[in-house]
């Protein structure tokens, strides 16, 4: 991205969510709309999402969407890519995410 150019990010879209987790997009200014998904395991472990149950994977990630957000913007993916965050991502001191596809 050239000096002065930013990628500023717009809320996430609508999450959607199965057994597996769940997925949402972030729509970035300049690199457009980027998916994402936090698989159950993850919710269950870090955000104390009860069961695997779509509702309640949906309840911890709106409770902690600012800070499942904030992990997701942290990784620079390519157009079309799906990035899975795991649970390194959200770890105290976590670094900044690589580039992933």
């Amino acid at each position: 991205m050239p000096v002065g150019e930013s990628d500023d990010a717009a809320p996430a879209s609508t999450p959607v969510a199965d057994h597996d987790g769940v997925r949402f997009t972030i729509f970035y200014e300049v690199h457009g709309p980027k998916v994402f998904v936090i698989g159950a395991d993850v919710l269950m472990r870090c955000f104390g999402a009860p069961s695997a149950q779509a509702d309640a994977l949906l309840n911890a990630f709106r409770r902690h969407e600012a800070q499942i957000v904030a992990a997701a913007g942290r990784h620079r993916t390519s157009a079309g890519g799906l990035t899975a965050l795991c649970e390194a991502d959200f770890e105290p001191g976590a670094p900044p995410a690589a580039f992933s596809s």
